[in-house]
């Protein structure tokens, strides 16, 4: 699932040249350069002093992400579980992984952030300015920025973009809330400055609105937000990015194909150093777990994350998989400074049973989550006890959830729930303590011993099997009682979209289980208008405190490391494996072929005897483990 968007680094710079003029009125004429007859279609008037781009600013000072090794062409294929409901990236049913993937692609932003100095960066806009007040934004879009289909990026296609946004017709909420919330619409200043002033003060806006996709006018200028969800719903708008989905070779259901854009316009520039080194990327869809490990095993792709920690470490081990010992397949787990995120049951406590917090703290101590990671995980995860686990963020003073079904059965009689001695349920106002759990069919195994506990406790579990997507539209539409997921981790953390009151009981936004406390609303209104880091550190913790505290998630297990993957060996990558915060979603972006290697492993199916050197299983780079 899509959680909170994955930023793809392959960021992009040039330098421009500035324009100065007298503190007169000049008319900006907005011209689509690429149109035949070039007619006014816009005719602003500003005064030039507000447009001076001598005191805008900019960042040279960075080290690109990529690596001087890194060579062009070759193509890379991964597996995704489930295909998309649509190929847009924004609107209903776009919170999925997949689809930001796609997303960081094709389309580009305004800047970038260095994930580990959190300094921006060049993107689209090359230069930035911020008003003495932190509430007006001007941005110098690069006059060499295309759209794949040739059209130059100018000041136009950012207003289009947030109008698009923001239409309540795109249906999602959290995002158009929070933009028309905090901006104004923005404003043509020229043809390539764009300002934007903001509606209250909040740190954050300035990384809302600089990382914010933009789309193109041509296109998201013809259709409000209720036509845009039919018109695009299986078709991508232009982007400005290095690919594009190739319609011709994606098949719905089976596979996604990205082709490089050959006249990509930040092909040479500083930041794309090292990146966006395949000519073709390809999803294939697997939605069976234990037949993606197979196709994998036949080389049907080439990078492959396990589902399951026993296939891990007992499947695919060298004494069983003979492509692992010989070095054509490398295992690989890296660590970084990704934030962990968090797992867990999310409870919906607008309705019964989970309404009541005892109802909700009995639950989580019927389920044994540390037998499931030592008996069935191999110990590969670690148990989760925040919403910000691993991360500066997260407060040691939280309640610890622990197994304790004695305690769990005193507070089910406290909140009501009692059964006779021959009654095998419990029950209340005359029903049966019973819940569904909707989940792929993948994952029986692993809550089917939370089942039998819970029937020792007097609670009926049913679990129900769906494919991933009619799971996660359920979920964003509240149609559920109890519901398993993640939620990716995020270096600068939003509460509000999350744990804010006013979403509590609107549907397709973050705040799935209806967390409505006073003391957490106000926490975010002070965090977004605080530009102390450790006053919004302490913050954070505690909004942490006080959500874990009221046990809207049994929380589960994540992984200590950012990646574990295992691939055909034909790749060359970064010395630090992924980047500084990345997931395994970047290797489309900073690994390449390794032509070598990939001679070996084509002769290798005729010719046993071939071998690649055993490489290291983990990588440290930053010396995370602990």
């Amino acid at each position: 699932m899509k959680l909170n968007k994955i930023l793809l680094l392959f960021i992009i710079f040039t330098i421009f040249y500035f324009y100065h003029s007298k503190a007169t009125v000049r008319k900006v004429v907005i011209v689509n350069k690429n149109s035949k007859a070039k007619k006014n279609t816009s005719v602003l008037q500003f005064p030039v002093s507000e447009i001076k781009t001598d005191d805008f600013e900019t960042n040279n000072d960075f080290e690109p992400q990529g690596s001087v090794k890194a060579k062009k062409g070759g193509f890379i294929s991964m597996c995704v579980s489930s295909f998309p409901p649509t190929y847009r990236t924004i609107g209903k049913d776009t919170h999925l992984s997949v689809l930001s993937m796609l997303e960081g692609l094709v389309y580009e932003s305004l800047l970038s952030m260095d994930p580990e100095t959190l300094k921006y960066v060049p993107f689209l806009a090359t230069h930035w300015k911020i008003s003495g007040d932190k509430l007006t934004y001007f941005f110098k879009i690069n006059e060499n920025a295309r759209w794949s289909d040739g059209y130059p990026v100018t000041a136009s296609d950012v207003l289009e973009t947030f109008k698009l946004i923001t239409d309540k017709g795109i249906e999602d909420p959290s995002i158009s809330t929070m933009f028309l919330e905090n901006f104004e619409t923005p404003e043509i200043v020229t043809e390539y400055v764009i300002k934007v002033k903001c509606r209250k003060s909040n740190w954050r806006n300035f990384m809302y609105f600089s990382q914010m996709p933009v789309f193109p006018a041509h296109h998201c200028s013809k259709v409000d937000g209720r036509s845009f969800l039919k018109k695009y719903q299986y078709y991508m708008m232009p982007g400005t990015g290095p690919y594009r989905l190739n319609l011709t070779k994606t098949l719905k259901g089976k596979k996604l194909i990205l082709d490089k854009v050959k006249a990509y316009w930040g092909m040479n520039l500083k930041q794309n150093q090292g990146l966006n080194n395949f000519d073709e990327i390809k999803f294939v869809v697997v939605a069976d777990e234990r037949l993606q490990l197979e196709k994998f095993k036949k080389h049907e792709f080439d990078v492959y994350v396990p589902a399951r920690a026993r296939w891990w470490n007992e499947e695919l081990v060298s004494s069983k998989f003979e492509p692992l010992k010989r070095g054509l397949v490398r295992k690989l787990k890296v660590f970084n400074y990704k934030p962990l995120g968090t797992s867990g049951f999310a409870f919906n406590t607008l309705e019964p049973p989970f309404n009541d917090i005892r109802a909700r703290k009995a639950f989580s101590m019927l389920w044994n989550v540390d037998n499931l990671i030592d008996k069935m995980f191999f110990n590969e995860y670690v148990r989760c006890n925040s919403y910000f686990q691993g991360t500066v963020f997260e407060n040691e003073k939280n309640e610890k959830q622990k197994y304790d079904p004695v305690k769990a059965l005193e507070l089910l009689k406290e909140a009501g729930w009692s059964k006779t001695s021959t009654d095998k349920w419990l029950s209340k106002d005359g029903g049966i303590f019973e819940i569904d759990l909707t989940v792929e069919s993948d994952l029986n195994n692993v809550f089917t011993p939370l089942q039998e506990d819970l029937e020792q406790a007097g609670i009926k579990l049913n679990i129900i099997n769906m494919a991933d997507h009619a799971i996660f539209e359920r979920i964003m539409t509240r149609k559920f009682s109890i519901a398993y997921l993640g939620w990716t981790g995020m270096l600068i953390p939003n509460p509000e979209t999350s744990m804010h009151s006013k979403y509590a009981q609107v549907p397709n936004t973050n705040n799935i289980t209806g967390l409505r406390l006073p003391r957490i609303d106000e926490i975010c209104n002070i965090y977004d208008k605080s530009y102390d880091v450790s006053e919004r550190i302490s913050l954070l913790r505690e909004v942490d405190y006080l959500a874990t505290g009221e046990y809207h998630y049994a929380f589960g297990w994540v992984a200590p490391y950012s990646a574990r993957m295992i691939f055909w060996n034909k790749f060359g990558y970064p010395e630090s494996g992924l980047n500084y915060s990345g997931d395994f979603s970047v290797i489309s972006v900073l690994w390449w072929i390794d032509k070598e290697k990939e001679t070996l492993i084509n002769k290798a199916n005729d010719n046993k005897n071939i071998s690649i050197p055993q490489e290291p299983e983990i990588i440290d780079f930053w010396k995370r483990m602990k």
